[in-house]
């Protein structure tokens, strides 16, 4: 019989086989899931009828009960404490991949103890962001905004452009998303654009025909669906960053290009992209991942997870082996918070996890504090770490 790091170490390379559609032939376990079984997840996750039926699925699930009842059953020796969230982690990623983990994530950390025992409570971001216009005016967006322009108007929370052919110079907008904000944008041509917190994007409001259609990322992080160049007479569509430039015909991908951060990270999820820097030109492949770490070095290409870069997309933090202060530094963004280490090493610890963008930070904050390795202190907006 398999013990629980050895089911927990399956569960990884078996959700690994899964969402690249391979075939699961590096595991003996077979006893644990069928290649038929296999087969028939894969074809699951990608029919939308099966990804309505979990929703409802989740709705009768009740999280309390049932991990109580699975706590009962579990005992850690003291010294497997520390790796508690890891193994859980781990294990969540197998169950949920019957539930639809990642677009229908269940409350993974959720816990019935008082939020107020940390301290004030951080709420979590929203749809929010700053329309500068061609005139320097400036427009505030949220949910409670009405907003019609000339080209462009806010539906549902969202900002969406219309074509106007007649059109015959480029007029710029930009979109700035503060901390604690993220919106979503569809520009003229129908590409679609998710900004995450603290970022900010130049494009025109409409493109002109015959020239290639360029946006910029001035800072942070933004996720890009494009339409097809083949839908605009075979324009590409370009974007553009200080220490680099893409050039797509129709793909989908992300870009993280922090002020702070000390490299750029272009993630391709489907289909290709020509990315340039002043030293080289590469062709990123789906699951591929640049790593651009500056002007005197050379593009770095390697395979990835893309679930892991886009998960905020699709409003979830999901977190493996993270540096703790690395994963405060992605939180503090969303919380607009400020973050304060009072033990330096625990800046190094590593942890795993998920949690919905949704949920205030007590959720997770209370749960790694579970692993007896770290505390916290929330005071107004301020979390410090002991």
């Amino acid at each position: 019989m398999l013990d629980f790091k050895e089911i927990t170490a399956y569960c990884k390379s078996l959700s690994n086989f899964i969402l690249k559609g391979k075939e699961n032939t590096a595991n003996p376990h077979t006893d644990l899931i069928t290649k038929e079984d296999q087969d028939k997840l894969f074809r699951d996750f990608n029919d939308r009828n099966y990804w309505a039926e979990r929703e409802k699925v989740l709705g009768d699930i009740d999280v309390v009960e049932d991990w109580k009842a699975l706590k009962s059953k579990i005992y850690f020796s003291k010294s497997k404490k520390q790796n508690f969230l890891q193994y859980a982690a781990a294990a969540v990623l197998l169950i949920g991949f019957g539930l639809g983990v990642f677009y229908n994530l269940p409350d993974t950390f959720k816990t019935t103890e008082d939020p107020s025992a940390l301290g004030n409570n951080i709420v979590s971001g929203s749809d929010k962001a700053i329309l500068g216009l061609e005139n320097g005016e400036e427009i505030s967006l949220s949910k409670e905004t009405v907003y019609n322009g000339k080209n462009s108007s806010l539906v549902s929370n969202h900002l969406l452009y219309t074509k106007d052919k007649n059109i015959g110079e480029l007029i710029y907008n930009y979109l700035t998303i503060p901390r604690g904000g993220k919106f979503f944008v569809e520009l003229s041509d129908g590409t679609q654009v998710w900004l995450n917190s603290e970022s900010k994007l130049k494009y025109p409001v409409q493109f002109i025909a015959g020239q290639p259609r360029t946006v910029e990322l001035v800072y942070g992080e933004a996720y890009f669906n494009v339409s097809h160049s083949t839908q605009h007479h075979g324009d590409s569509f370009i974007v553009k960053q200080k220490e680099q430039e893409l050039e797509v015909l129709g793909t989908e991908f992300n870009i993280s290009a922090y002020k702070n951060d000390k490299a750029l990270y272009t993630t391709l999820v489907e289909g290709s992209i020509a990315i340039h820097n002043k030293h080289s030109s590469k062709v990123l492949k789906p699951g591929e991942q640049a790593v651009n770490t500056g002007s005197d070095n050379d593009l770095v290409i390697k395979k990835v997870d893309v679930n892991y870069a886009i998960a905020w997309k699709d409003g979830i933090f999901l977190f493996r082996d993270e540096p703790l202060q690395a994963m405060m530094h992605q939180l503090s963004r969303w919380y607009d918070a400020e973050v304060d280490f009072e033990n330096e090493v625990k800046k190094n610890y590593l942890f795993s996890g998920t949690l919905k963008r949704e949920d205030d930070i007590q959720t997770l904050l209370q749960n790694l504090e579970k692993t007896g390795e770290v505390t916290f202190e929330i005071k107004d907006k301020k979390i410090m770490i002991k």
